[in-house]
């Protein structure tokens, strides 16, 4: 009997990332896998890590018809009664995307960030944007913001910092046209897109 591939899935270590989302537009002339993008269905399972326990959701079905939807998250962020319900195994996740193997997608991929605010290079990105201002006894400064990319994958970075201004959080989204999804699909783009975090914000300038 032939094994069905393993699917990787972000382990999400040595690293800040606390959610990957990948929206995935899929070309394809199979029937079959029309067929299964034209059936509402969603799932949600668990996986274990070294540390913890992350979420996996995907789901298609919904509009457009011929988008896959694919959410990682740790679980360890959500209130316990905000936690999304695990619906099946993690087996069952792998089976559904063995149907998208070898299929091309454009993929828009969107990944937060929590990060202590002392990892921020002084002379980086977010970091030049933080300097407080004086408007005669009132101080001004710029808690949050978001930049735009031109000419790169990479096409917006948000950023706001927490309450206590001790951490921040990122978002980062970009698009990637993939040909021939294979089993290490979302791994791939979650070590794709911590690098873009690397590039564009954890570097000095």
């Amino acid at each position: 009997m032939k094994q069905s591939p393993q699917h990787n899935f972000p382990s999400f270590s040595k690293t800040d990332c606390i959610l990957l989302h990948v929206c995935s537009e899929v070309s394809t002339k199979k029937q079959s896998l029309k067929a299964l993008l034209a059936k509402k269905r969603a799932y949600v399972a668990q996986y274990r890590l070294k540390k913890g326990i992350a979420l996996i959701r995907i789901e298609f079905g919904v509009h457009p018809k011929s988008h896959l939807h694919i959410d990682c998250v740790l679980k360890k962020y959500f209130q316990s009664k905000d936690s999304p319900k695990v619906t099946t195994k993690i087996s069952t996740i792998e089976s559904q995307l063995n149907g998208f193997l070898g299929s091309n997608v454009k993929s828009d991929i969107r990944a937060i960030f929590v990060m202590p605010i002392t990892k921020l290079p002084t002379d980086g990105l977010i970091s030049s944007m933080m300097h407080e201002g004086k408007m005669g006894n009132f101080s001004i400064r710029l808690t949050g913001g978001n930049f735009t990319i031109e000419g790169s994958p990479v096409s917006d970075i948000k950023w706001s910092l927490s309450p206590k201004r001790s951490k921040v959080m990122i978002e980062i989204r970009a698009e990637k046209q993939i040909l021939g999804v294979g089993n290490n699909f979302l791994k791939e783009q979650f070590q794709w897109i911590s690098e873009q975090l690397n590039l564009f914000v954890l570097t000095s300038s």
